[in-house]
């Protein structure tokens, strides 16, 4: 199996039915590579639900990012502006999408937004959520990255090593679960760390 399931490269060669994209275009890729296109998942812009989706690691085992060239349908391909750089484009095909996939399904600009996590993912996460104009909480294991997170658009920080219970002023609206390290499952064992999360969650 092929390693690699996010990307970019640069088109070599098109089939008669491409339509949008061309040799000689930089393309990224991510984690699902196909679906059926036709039923309730896919026609509301849900194909990763799609029963016959096709994603990394399920299917197309010779093909993968660190590849020399690979073969993908053009509708799961995305160019890239040429103002980004190959190597801030390709996290966005995969972690960025991950996470920003529930900020615009359900989040508005109004909410508090948690994130678990300042990770790959989350410190994505904190950047489309603060850009969105939410006010964003971060929870992490430690106060080490409270500099890093604040930079990026987290005015609020909570370092959960230790602590039994949260004081947060205002509930959080939406929770993002974007990692889990040693430090946050310790600070879990055996204090209900998880329900102080969700009992701090509005509802409704």
């Amino acid at each position: 199996m092929v390693l690699g399931h996010e990307g970019v490269g640069v088109v070599a060669q098109v089939a008669e039915d491409v339509i949008d994209l061309k040799v000689g275009d930089r393309i990224g890729w991510g984690y699902e590579h196909d679906s059926c296109g036709r039923f309730q998942q896919c026609l509301s812009g849900h194909e990763q639900y799609c029963a016959k989706r096709h994603m990394y690691g399920m299917t197309e085992f010779d093909q993968g990012s660190l590849a020399s060239h690979a073969v993908w349908r053009e509708a799961f391909l995305f160019k890239i502006p040429d103002a980004m750089a190959s190597e801030d484009a390709a996290p966005l095909m995969c972690d960025g999408a991950t996470v920003f996939a529930p900020l615009h399904a359900f989040v508005k600009s109004s909410d508090r937004v948690g994130i678990i996590g300042v990770g790959g993912l989350g410190h994505l996460a904190i950047q489309f959520a603060a850009k969105m104009g939410c006010e964003v909480v971060v929870f992490s294991g430690t106060d080490s990255k409270r500099e890093e997170a604040t930079k990026i658009g987290a005015p609020e920080f909570v370092p959960m090593k230790g602590r039994d219970k949260l004081d947060l002023e205002h509930k959080i609206d939406h929770l993002s679960l974007c990692s889990i390290s040693y430090d946050i499952l310790e600070a879990l064992d055996g204090n209900d760390a998880l329900a102080t999360y969700f009992g701090k969650l509005h509802i409704g």
